[in-house]
């Protein structure tokens, strides 16, 4: 159901009214020891996972198919992990070798490694949560802040 926002300018579903007023939501809370150790085991998880690409490449498709709902762990983590990872292989491959100096070749192979290790850090640790969440029958998406995640991720995994 649609519905106009205060100014009846724009158009808002039920879903973004909810996210817009829990964006304006404090999400301060004191963890309890368990809500501890489980942020503490995300976060050793993905250390672990994020040492490479191979490693990253094969967490997302591992979680994907214990969760296939979250889609986009395949789409927008396996596979564009994949990708990176195949760019990074032919920086070493007989035609880009060619082309690009080694400085050239080094400077893009590390941009492509930082940006996906950028990516499973963030990433990763909110499909962890979703785990727990399900594993314990409740909304853990509290937790994300402790992993630099957004207000506005925080919100949306709470709508999902």
């Amino acid at each position: 159901m649609m519905t106009y926002n205060k100014q009846n300018r724009k158009l808002l579903t039920k879903p973004l009214i909810k996210i817009k007023k829990e964006l304006k939501k404090n999400f301060t809370v004191k963890l309890s020891p368990k809500e501890e150790f489980i942020v503490k085991r995300i976060k050793d998880q993905t250390s672990l996972l994020n040492k490479n690409n191979i490693t990253r490449t094969s967490a997302y498709l591992d979680f994907y198919q214990r969760h296939s709902e979250i889609h986009w762990a395949f789409f927008l983590g396996h596979m564009v992990s994949r990708n990176g990872g195949w760019n990074m292989t032919d920086l070493k491959g007989s035609l880009l070798s060619k082309l690009l100096t080694k400085k050239e070749a080094t400077s893009f192979f590390t941009f492509l490694e930082r940006g996906n290790w950028l990516i499973f850090q963030d990433a990763y640790p909110q499909f962890l949560v979703y785990e727990e969440s399900k594993l314990n029958g409740q909304n853990l998406f509290h937790l994300l802040p402790h992993f630099h995640v957004s207000k506005f991720m925080v919100a949306v995994w709470n709508q999902f």
